[in-house]
C-alpha cells in the first residue's frame, strides 16, 4: 500500500551531496593556482632580467670610463712636481677616477655625485667634500651589496689607491668604525689630506641598513699621472 514518497534521496550510492559544486570549486582553485604560478614565474624572470641588465650596464660603464680615464692621462712631466688639483668642480656623473683597494679586492670607477644611477654603476664622490689632490677630506660612497662589499675585508694599515687624470693618490687606512646615519661629522674637513669611505652596515642586513660603515685613511703619497 502506497503511504507517501520516500524521505530518502534518489542519488546513486556513493555520490557526494553537492558534488557538482565541489568539483567546480576545485577547478576554480586549480585555475587560480596555475595563474599564480605563471605570475610568480613572470616576476622571477623579470627580476633575473633586471639583475642581468644592471650587471651588464655596470660592466659596460666600467669599460667606457676606464678607456676615458686612460685618454685623460697627461704625458709625464720632465720634472716630478707636487700634484695640485685646479680644475672646476665636476658635474654629477662626470668621471673622477678609479678606486683600488687590493686587500679588499676592490677596483671600481669613481664618478661625481651620489645619485641612484651613479651608485648603481660604481662609487660616488660626495658633494661638498674635497676632490683628490685638494686639501681636506675626500668623501666617497658606495653600496654595501655591490661595489663596496669588499670593505668588510679592510684592515688598518691597508693601502688604498685613487687614480685620477690629475695624478695617483695613495692612502693608508687609519680607522674603521660604525656610526648612525646622522653622524655627518665623519665628512668634516681635515687638516691633513684624508679619504673617507662610506657604506651601509651591517653588510648582510636585509632591507635598509640602520648604520654606516666608515673607513678613514690618510694620504701618504701622491704621484703625477703616468
Amino acid at each position: 500500500m502506497l503511504i507517501g514518497k520516500s524521505s530518502r534521496s534518489s542519488r546513486p550510492p556513493g555520490e557526494v551531496p553537492g558534488g557538482v559544486v565541489v568539483l567546480g570549486s576545485r577547478r576554480r582553485l586549480g585555475a587560480a593556482l596555475r595563474l599564480l604560478e605563471v605570475g610568480l614565474w613572470g616576476v622571477a624572470l623579470a627580476a633575473v632580467g633586471y639583475v642581468g641588465y644592471v650587471v651588464l650596464d655596470r660592466v659596460a660603464y666600467e669599460a667606457r670610463q676606464a678607456s676615458r680615464l686612460g685618454e685623460l692621462f697627461r704625458p709625464p712631466a720632465a720634472v716630478v712636481a707636487p700634484v695640485v688639483v685646479t680644475r672646476q668642480r665636476p658635474e654629477h656623473g662626470e668621471l673622477i677616477g678609479r678606486l683600488e683597494i687590493p686587500g679588499a679586492g676592490i677596483s671600481v670607477i669613481v664618478a661625481a655625485g651620489t645619485d641612484a644611477l651613479t651608485l648603481r654603476r660604481g662609487v660616488g664622490h660626495i658633494d661638498g667634500t674635497a676632490l683628490p689632490g685638494e686639501p681636506g677630506n675626500v668623501g666617497l660612497a658606495g653600496h654595501r651589496d655591490t661595489v663596496f662589499r669588499g670593505l668588510r675585508e679592510v684592515r688598518p694599515a691597508d693601502r688604498i689607491l685613487l687614480v685620477t687624470a690629475d695624478g695617483s693618490f695613495e692612502y693608508e687606512v687609519e680607522s674603521l668604525e660604525t656610526v648612525t646615519p646622522e653622524r655627518g661629522d665623519v665628512l668634516d674637513p681635515s687638516p691633513h689630506p684624508t679619504l673617507t669611505l662610506v657604506t651601509c652596515y651591517p653588510f648582510d642586513f636585509i632591507g635598509p641598513a640602520p648604520l654606516r660603515f666608515i673607513v678613514r685613511a690618510r694620504e701618504v703619497a701622491r704621484r703625477p699621472s703616468p
